[in-house]
């Protein structure tokens, strides 16, 4: 993954207090063809890069091209914590079979997003709950068409800038990354991986956060050395409720 200040400096994207984009028109304009997903998504990864002022969250969701014949579709993302992105933005790229990774140099299209309080009736949950504020995303038929004219899948790519956590006692600095259902599934998650500009973290945890999660801990991957306990089991094999989120605890070296 880039490190944090190449993401900085290429999401071109306006500090928190400006995160709005379609104006009103546009959007109903846009809603008047709006069709649900075609098949159920799957997080194939949920990527962490660590700075000492930042951390960049990158999650790449895989939808297959499924029974789609046309038509727009509205997604709401909620935000994580440890609070509003200071820069977010949402893009589709294709992938060419359901375990391809998507590198992350890959452009893809940019999709419009708009920041909302909560979920409007018009866009389907993808991440977190609909009363959460959060960001609603328009994939064009047009955009979708394209991300999947060379292959059966497309990959949504959402990255968050946020500032990095404060240090709890032990010097540990957590994320929430918000996972998602869609048609009253939970979405799996694959693979989570966690990098740093010049190797700054020294151990990553990770696991199911939420009322009724399953908090057996979950394979993190980072550079080597890394400490995973021996009964961690892949994030793909974990026990999901709608309710869970994904907590992330990592460790930075003095």
């Amino acid at each position: 993954m880039m490190a944090t200040a190449i993401l900085l400096g290429t999401m071109h994207l306006a500090p928190k207090a400006a995160l709005s984009v379609a104006p009103a028109a546009e959007r109903s304009a846009a809603q008047s063809g709006l069709k649900g997903l075609p098949a159920l998504p799957t997080i194939s990864a949920v990527r962490v890069d660590v700075g000492r002022e930042h951390a960049v969250v990158v999650q790449d969701i895989r939808i297959a091209r499924g029974a789609w014949t046309g038509g727009d579709q509205r997604l709401f993302v909620a935000f994580g914590a440890p609070g509003v992105p200071d820069a977010f933005d949402a893009r589709i790229l294709s992938a060419a079979a359901p375990k391809f990774d998507v590198p992350a140099s890959a452009a893809g299209i940019e999709l419009k997003r708009e920041r909302v309080p909560r979920a409007s009736p018009n866009a389907q949950l993808l991440l977190g709950q609909q009363h959460m504020a959060g960001f609603e995303i328009l994939i064009s038929a047009d955009a979708f068409r394209r991300a999947t004219e060379g292959g059966a899948f497309a990959v949504i790519r959402l990255r968050s800038v946020l500032d990095a956590p404060k240090p709890a006692p032990d010097q540990s600095r957590e994320l929430l990354v918000r996972l998602g259902i869609s048609k009253s599934f939970p979405l799996t998650v694959e693979r989570i991986d966690m990098t740093s500009n010049g190797e700054l973290v020294e151990r990553a945890e990770a696991h199911l956060c939420g009322s009724d999660a399953d908090q057996h801990p979950l394979v993190v991957h980072i550079g080597p050395p890394n400490f995973t306990p021996r009964y961690a089991i892949s994030p793909s094999q974990a026990v999901r409720h709608d309710s869970d989120n994904l907590c992330i605890r990592y460790w930075q070296k003095k």
